[in-house]
């Protein structure tokens, strides 16, 4: 970054943190403040091309209004820190002056994108509708607005399902995608990994309606036991069943082996206490039905 701007002979750089640089400018020969921000542009608009040329990387710079004198410059990053938060909403923008993003009515835009969001979409059902509908409009009357409001009423509306129709069923899938929406970097990345939930929960119902009373009685076993030893055989003899009848009834209505289906629940629950307690890999590998520490970890890691 540095001989990036060496060849421009105009300001500074000052690393902050993780991917996070301060660019500090000064245009003292040059009077007009448009002139000023052409050549910004230019200068920014040539890092961000070597940055996605050799790096394959995107940037967003966050530009501070123009003082003088070394007085402004906590007024400056403050400026140029607050354009840069309102990436998440404003997405695409790769040049962002602070200026001109106060004027933008931040929880419009929020609401207009989520509106279209729920007409595009299908919700679990009305009620959910209903709170996807009222959670929006909480949203839009916010005096202000930043990714922290928005992501926490999405990561809510992804455990809606779980936490009103008590459907432990989808609870490890809204965990991963609320995962994602934290992650997220723009609200139309978001809105991506919403719609994508919402159609996944939306086909897991669906399969659901035909699973047999043997099988769903199976998934629920091992659902409650699943920390426990567990074999094709206990599983059978619950459910009243023929053992090789009943491997094939996993195959044909769930498409895996009963196997397959118990590590990857217990794979599910495992990355819930990775994420939500401080637990060591050994104790979460007990609390999961793993015994063997290294099988754990192998399986973990397909």
């Amino acid at each position: 970054m540095s001989e990036l701007l060496a060849g421009n002979d105009r300001g500074e750089v000052i690393y902050e943190k993780d991917a996070k640089y301060i660019l500090v400018f000064s245009f003292h020969d040059v009077v007009s403040e448009q002139r000023i921000y052409q050549q910004l542009q230019d200068i920014l608009s040539h890092i961000g091309s070597v940055i996605r040329t050799y790096l394959n990387a995107s940037v967003t710079f966050g530009i501070s209004t123009i003082q003088t004198g070394y007085s402004a410059l906590k007024q400056l990053y403050q400026e140029g820190a607050g354009a840069l938060e309102q990436r998440f909403i404003l997405g695409s923008e790769r040049y962002i002056r602070w200026d001109s993003a106060k004027s933008h009515s931040l929880p419009s835009i929020v609401g207009a994108k989520l509106e279209r969001m729920l007409q595009e979409s299908k919700p679990f059902n009305d009620r959910h509708a209903k709170e996807i509908e009222s959670g929006t409009q909480s949203l839009v009357r916010l005096e202000r607005i930043g990714k922290l409001h928005v992501q926490t009423m999405m990561i809510r509306w992804i455990h809606w399902p779980t936490v009103n129709l008590i459907s432990d069923d989808i609870s490890a899938m809204a965990l991963d995608y609320a995962g994602q929406i934290h992650q997220s970097a723009t609200l139309d990345e978001a809105i991506a990994i919403f719609q994508r939930y919402l159609l996944e929960i939306m086909n897991y119902n669906e399969k659901k309606k035909y699973l047999s009373k043997e099988i769903a009685e199976a998934i629920k076993f091992i659902r409650e036991h699943y920390d426990q030893e567990l074999s094709l055989q206990q599983i059978a003899d619950q459910v009243r069943m023929n053992p090789s009848y009943l491997s094939r009834l996993f195959k044909k209505e769930l498409q895996m082996s009963f196997v397959e289906y118990l590590n990857s629940f217990r794979i599910d629950m495992a990355k819930s206490l990775l994420l939500n307690t401080h637990l060591k890999s050994y104790e979460i590998a007990q609390k999961t039905g793993y015994w063997d520490d290294s099988y754990f970890s192998r399986t973990f890691k397909k």
